[in-house]
This record gives C-alpha cells, structure tokens and sequence, in this order.
C-alpha cells in the first residue's frame, strides 16, 4: 500500500551501448547509485547491445536498441514516449551518444552531455558531427578535465551553454591488502626485490600497449628485477603485430598476460607502480582506482586529464609523450617508493579526493536542478519491529533524497541485522550509524541528526512513524517557494503500536485548541506562531511531520545548549519555540 505515484521528474540515462569499458561501466554506476542512494526514478536507453546488457536489465527498466531501430525517427518517437511518463531530463554519458540530444529536447527533455572523448578518437569513430549537434542542444555539458575541455571544443567549434569540469570520481574503490599482495606475489614467484609493474585496459593503440612493451625492454636493460603484466583484452592487429615479439617477452618470466580480470584488487594490491601508457586517454577510472590502492601511477605528458591529475595531486609523475625509456625509469623510482612506505597515506587522500558520491549528486543536481539536497536521518533505540515499515515510507517518497542515515542509540535488540534487511530488499543504501552507549536523550540524537546530515533539508524521521509517499514532496516544495521557512509540518494520523489509526486527523484537536489556522495550509510569522500555537501547549504534534532546515536547526540546538538533554518529553516544544 505504500506504492509511490511519481508522475514526472523521472530521469533518463543514454549511453553509446552495453560493452565491458570504462564509459559503460560509469553509466551503470551511476544508473545503480541514482536509484539505490537517491531513490530517483531512472530508465536507460542504450544505443547499442554488449556484454553488460545484463547488468542494465538487472539494475533497472531501460530499451536497447536493435540494428533497425538507430534511426532519428524512432529515437524521436522514444523519447516522446518517455516525455509523456514524466521524464524531464537526461543524462547523455559520451559524446558517441550526443547525437540524440536534439532529438530528446524537441521532446521536452533536457540533457546534460559527459564527454569521455578527445579529439583522435572523434576523428577516428566519425563522432564530430554528431558531437557538434549535442553540444550546442545540451543544457550543460560535463568535462573530465580542462584538457578535455580546451581540445573537445576546439575540435567541434562550439560553445555549449553551460560547460563544467567534473572529475568523475572512482566508482569501484579498491583497498590495498597486505594478504592479497603476499599472496598474488607469491603465486608469481615475486621477489622482494622485484618491481611489478600494472598496465590496464583493451591494449590498442591508443591506450598505448606496444609502448607498455618498450618500457618493459628499457627497464630490462637497465638490469632491475622486474615483472610486467598487463590485465585486459589485446585487441586482435596489436597482438598479430607484435606475436613474436609478446612471446619473446613471455619467455623472459618477467612479462605477463593474464588477460580480463573481473577482481583487480589482489592485482593492485600486488603491484608496485601503474603504468598508464596512453597515447590519448580523457581521464581513465583505471587510475583512480589505482591511486585509491595507494598504487602510484606513471603516465605520459599532454594525453588527457591524468598528468595534470598526478601534478596537481600527487601520487606519480608524467613522462614525455612515447619515451619508453623515460616511463622505464620513472617507473622503476616510484615503484621501489611504493614497496617500502605511503601506500596508506596515499590511499587515504585518494578515497577523499575522489567520491563518487559527490559526482553522482552533482551530476543530479546538474540534470534535475529543482531539487534541493534533502537528508533522513531515523533515530532508532530497540525499535527493529517498525523499522521494516518505517523505512519502507522513506524508500518510497517520490522525492529522490541526498541520504538515509539510521542514527541507532546502542540498541539491545535485533534492529541493525533488520535495518541492514530491509534496506537490501529495497535495494537502497542505508547508512547505519551507531552508538557503543545509550546517549539518554532522544534530543541528543537530534542533535547528532543535525551533524551526521549533509543535506539543505533535514527530516528526522522517528523510527515508530510511517509516512506517505508524497510528505517531502509536499514540504520541501513550500519550503524552496519560500525561503525564509525554518521549519514546516504536515497533519497526522494518530496510530497504535501495531499500526491501527486511532485518529484519522488533528484537525479536531487543533480547532478544540483555539487554532483553527491549522486546519489549513498556512504559512506563519515565527513569534506569532509561537503565541497562537506554542504558548499553551504544543501543536506540532508529531515530531516525524516536520521538515527542518538544517542551518535553521543547528543555530537554534546552539541557542539551547546543554538545558534541551535535561527535557524528558518536552526538549520538542522548547526547540520548536527557539
């Protein structure tokens, strides 16, 4: 019964097709975040099929399209379609998917455009043209990099309305692991002095494989211990090419190809130095992922985002465009670094600089700009037999929010083992934030709402509540018209510990109180509020109805000070009238 009816504002996300690299794999992270962090309605549009066609269907509703059906007409027509449900905006995720940017916004539906591409590869796939027309329609287009940025546009001639740079943040964190590395290092017959050397990605041309190869022969002639070993697919011409000299390689014991690896933890874990011999890479998430290992990483100078990333960041070095030897050498100095000490400290200035959560909240920002940051924070003390419905009523809001926190007060019973349930079989993130020991107060839980939320918006959802799906809806939108509200609150339902409604409304009440303003929409000057509705006794009756502003919240709680933890029942009504 708490189905949610959401008739627009749906979000759309197109991609160029399904298959296993670097661009696809966002797209489906950020299609799984937006629904599972934020709760957004998102359907997907691939313009072509691939492996990972399966893990879209898994992650949410979405159309792939056929060979006959990559025409502009029938793109039209799906996105008429899709603007009749209610989607009003799009997330384009590559320029080789620009080209239905017109198309969607003759339909109604706006479009921010990712642009993952630099020029050599628009050239080489016949993007431009497609590229130029989404560019000039798209509302905002998001760059990796400046350098991406400076080239694209200066490659396709135009100038977009609204142009970011938005580094896309590491979607798949990978941890160092002592265990792992003994292990993987051991397996290979790694020695303690031997520096392993990761490369990564489809081994072509253009992520530069054959100079992976010339920089294993420089460092061999530089008589160092070393392994080589490169995890992907080597794209067919490359290793016709270089058959002989790949195999020549491979007899050394000091060249490897383990090819595809889904789990590429115990490989950087194993590591010493990543290798990103790029002839022209935008700002590849295999270096994130690298750096966020506490892996170093050696890149070439002027091919895409990276180098200006390791400059300004740290973390590795650039090397001059193609010059093997030089990447040898490079190489060879940060991985001996890596081995003996700052992969932690390396590691821990890589998660914080780059989350995906932050990009993926930008990025919806950017696409649905209406939306104010809202953040639910549920305190919770042995309350695990409402939590399945109370959590439910938040899942289902047709309002996407920033953050679900479940603020447990060192609960006895089962509620973190129920919370942690409830929250998979929605399949919505739950951040659970506990306490070793009862604080005491539900007010200082209140106030610890205030400082764990990150949103403009707080709700503080009381566990033993249930709410409709359009409450935030309702709130937030008379808060955002107005933005001089500190607070606002709905009617109730009065219910009993097993969910019964014992009272259909507070109407009555509020009309037996004196306040008949309440028994309809109204906005209030704040001391007037308190003398008609605060003074005699407390008529915002329901803790869970209210919707604060979170900077409204916390200067009044400093206002309070210490008196608000010595109320029992009435800390409320004291902070209301603050």
């Amino acid at each position: 019964g708490l189905a949610a009816r959401r008739e627009e504002g749906r979000l759309l996300l197109v991609g160029h097709d399904g298959f296993a690299a670097g661009a696809q794999h966002l797209l489906l992270h950020l299609l799984t975040r937006l629904r599972h962090a934020h709760g957004v309605e998102v359907e997907y549009l691939l313009l072509d099929g691939g492996t990972l066609v399966a893990d879209y269907a898994a992650a949410a509703p979405g159309v792939v399209l056929g060979e006959t059906e990559r025409s502009g007409g029938h793109v039209e027509a799906r996105a008429r379609e899709w603007a009749a449900r209610g989607f009003t905006a799009a997330i384009v995720n590559s320029a080789a998917a620009a080209w239905v940017i017109p198309l969607l916004r003759a339909a109604g539906i706006e479009a921010v455009l990712l642009v993952h591409e630099l020029p050599a590869l628009l050239a080489e796939k016949g993007l431009l043209a497609g590229a130029r027309a989404g560019t000039a329609a798209a509302r905002t287009v998001v760059f990796a990099a400046t350098e991406v940025r400076d080239r694209f546009l200066a490659a396709t001639s135009v100038t977009p309305a609204d142009a970011r740079v938005m580094p896309q943040g590491c979607y798949r964190r990978v941890a160092f692991c002592p265990r792992a590395r003994r292990e993987m290092r051991r397996q290979f017959a790694i020695g303690r002095a031997t520096t392993m050397v990761l490369g990564m990605g489809y081994a072509d041309l253009r992520k530069g494989f054959d100079l992976f190869l010339q920089a294993w022969q420089a460092a061999r002639r530089r008589g160092e211990a070393v392994l080589f070993c490169w995890l992907g697919t080597v794209e067919p011409g490359m290793r016709t090419y270089l058959a002989r000299e790949i195999a020549a390689a491979e007899a050394t014991g000091s060249f490897c190809l383990p090819g595809y690896q889904s789990d590429i933890g115990p490989w950087l874990s194993a590591a010493d130095v990543f290798a990103l011999t790029s002839r022209e890479d935008p700002y590849p998430s295999v270096v994130l992922e690298a750096l966020t290992a506490g892996l170093p990483v050696v890149a070439f100078a002027g091919t895409g985002g990276i180098p200006d990333l390791l400059a300004t960041f740290g973390g590795g070095a650039s090397v001059p465009l193609a010059d093997a030897d030089a990447m040898a050498g490079a190489l060879l100095r940060f991985g001996t670094r890596g081995v003996h000490g700052g992969r932690a400290r390396l590691a821990a200035r890589a998660r914080a600089a780059f989350s995906f959560a932050d990009y993926t909240a930008g990025l919806l920002r950017l696409a649905r700009p209406e939306l104010a940051a809202v953040s639910v924070v549920v305190p919770s003390y042995n309350y695990a037999r409402f939590l399945p419905e109370r959590l439910a009523s938040i899942f289902t809001q047709t309002y996407p929010v920033g953050e679900v926190v479940l603020l447990d007060d060192a609960s006895s019973d089962d509620s973190l083992p129920v919370a942690a349930a409830v929250a998979a079989e929605w399949r919505r993130e739950l951040r659970i934030s506990t306490a070793t020991v009862n604080s005491g107060s539900v007010f200082r839980q209140w106030r610890r709402a205030a400082e764990v939320a990150h949103g403009e918006f707080l709700w503080i959802a009381e566990a033993d509540d249930a709410a409709e799906p359009e409450l935030l809806a309702s709130l937030v939108g008379v808060m955002q018209a107005q933005p001089g509200i500190d607070l606002a609150f709905c009617d109730s339902r009065a219910i009993d510990a097993e969910g019964t409604e014992l009272w259909p409304s507070y109407r009555d009440y509020y009309i037996g109180a004196g306040a008949a303003a309440l028994a309809q929409d109204g906005v209030f000057d704040g001391p007037d509020f308190a003398r008609r509705c605060l003074a005699e006794r407390n008529l915002i009756l329901n803790a869970s109805s209210v919707l604060w502003r979170r900077s409204a919240l916390l200067a009044a709680l400093e206002r309070c000070g210490e008196e608000l933890e010595c109320f029992r029942i009435a800390g409320d009504w004291r902070l209301y009238l603050e």
